[in-house]
């Protein structure tokens, strides 16, 4: 596989938007000690902590994706369109600096035509990662490149990856990337069901090199206490094989085999007569004696035995996410669930979005329960995106 390759260099620039609502800051909160599983519970929510802060353009700024630092240093990507087709379109990318959210221009790659921005996850001021790639609708599905950008705090850096053809079996917007500490970072694709002529596709950056690093087939998701201790579950193809369900536990050199729940083990086994185990899986490490895994039903590492948890109504929860105060936040449907204390919360209607809105993404500010949000709101062919917050 071709190794990723620095392109060019440019420093970040900014123009003002202007601000809707002041943002306050939260205390931090401190950790408590993971609550014992039990079954759920709905009540009402003690405070009504989820509101809008900030609505963008109309049809015009689409945001994919946000990744918080702090209160005062939230990134969001996405894609802004100033014509009726995709070719006329820009990547766009905003920064929230504690008092407005003002516009970040990206350095453009040699060669490129109209490029979609997909993720962002930042771990630090000095470690701001950004996935996006060329508009497959712009260039009418012919080869698409991924493009990679960082942040250091200084001027951004560009990483090209390798061209693949969108009419294969390979999302383009698949590529996910997880900044790890002041300047690490994880990067993996995410499959289809189904055959993939690439394998699993995942790489490690030390600050200052992209290596290949090998396993056992995709990840579905990664979730790291430091570059040299992270949590990864997985399943899929390899080398057009099917590959079971698997969980692993990264120890800065290699992937260790980690047990996974009774009830997941051998799933996508072709000879265990058990279904391909939809992508959607999600793991959360907090310590190694609190890790959550959602799949297929909601699971609690306590350090010695895997104990499942009972979920609410469907069990359509995404989006597993830490609130900061030994509990975890899901989105659900088009809105959120909140589960704290060995219950389950329902969260007030996210008025202004109302029936015809949802949620699109979730982050939390590292070292508080300070939770934000991307919100969409769909009307008469209209859509509008917009800034929730949560304080709790």
């Amino acid at each position: 596989m071709k190794k990723p390759t620095r392109k060019q260099a440019a420093t970040a620039g900014a123009v003002p938007l202007a601000l809707v609502l002041s943002a306050c800051s939260a205390p931090a909160t401190p950790r408590s000690a993971p609550t014992t599983p039990s079954a759920p519970t709905a009540t009402a929510v003690a405070s009504h902590c989820w509101h809008v802060t900030h609505e963008f353009e109309e049809n015009k700024e689409w945001y994919r994706d946000i990744a918080a630092i702090s209160d005062e240093n939230v990134w969001v990507v996405g894609t802004r369109r100033f014509g009726k087709n995709a070719r006329d379109s820009a990547p766009l990318v905003r920064r929230w600096d504690g008092r407005r959210w003002s516009r970040v221009e990206l350095p453009e790659p040699a060669g490129s035509g109209p490029i979609k921005l997909n993720r962002v996850s930042a771990s630090s001021p000095t470690n701001v990662w950004i996935v996006g790639d060329d508009d497959d609708e712009a260039r009418d599905f012919k080869d698409i490149r991924q493009y990679w950008w960082h942040w250091d705090g200084r001027r951004w850096e560009i990483y090209r990856a390798r061209t693949y053809r969108s009419t294969e079996p390979f999302p383009s917007n698949s590529a996910i990337p997880l900044a790890v500490g002041a300047k690490s970072a994880w990067w993996f694709n995410v499959p289809d069901e189904g055959p993939n002529p690439y394998g699993g596709d995942v790489r490690f950056f030390d600050g200052r090199r992209w290596r290949e690093v090998s396993t056992p087939g995709f990840l579905h998701s990664i979730s790291a206490l430091s570059d040299r201790d992270a949590w990864a579950v997985g399943a899929g193809w390899s080398s057009n094989q099917p590959v079971p369900a698997y969980l692993v536990r990264w120890n800065g050199k290699t992937w260790n085999d980690h047990p996974l729940p009774k009830s997941l083990t051998g799933l996508g086994n072709p000879q265990s007569g058990r279904s391909y185990p939809a992508s959607g899986w999600e793991i959360l490490a907090r310590t190694d004696r609190d890790v959550w895994l959602l799949g297929n039903g909601l699971h609690h590492w306590d350090g010695r035995r895997w104990n499942p948890v009972p979920t609410p109504g469907k069990g359509d929860l995404k989006s597993l996410t830490d609130d900061g105060a030994g509990g975890l936040w899901f989105k659900s449907g088009k809105g959120l669930v909140h589960y704290r204390a060995g219950k389950w919360i329902k969260p007030q209607r996210l008025d202004p979005l109302g029936k015809t809105s949802e949620i699109s993404a979730m982050t939390r500010v590292p070292g508080t329960s300070s939770m934000w949000a991307l919100g969409v709101r769909f009307a008469w062919g209209a859509s509008k995106h917009m800034i929730l917050r949560c304080n709790d």
